[in-house]
């Protein structure tokens, strides 16, 4: 696996225990979780859950963009 940084791409690192690490421009994005009984729970910058997700791609896009479900009405 092949880690670069381009200032705006997202690189997701996968990690021990189910865990994928999302780093932009060298700065912690947040981490995504897979739960145990299927789908995925995201998690922002300060650690703090944004949403659980039935897919990957969801819960990749709601780290990347730094919002909370709750904030997107």
């Amino acid at each position: 696996m092949t880690i670069a940084d381009h200032g705006t791409h997202t690189t997701w690192c996968p990690v021990p225990g189910g865990l994928q690490v999302a780093n932009r421009g060298g700065a912690f994005m947040g981490f995504i979780e897979k739960l145990p009984g299927g789908g995925f729970a995201a998690f922002d910058a300060h650690s703090e859950r944004i949403a659980d997700f039935a897919g990957l791609a969801e819960a990749r896009a709601a780290v990347e963009s730094g919002r909370r479900a709750s904030d997107q009405s």
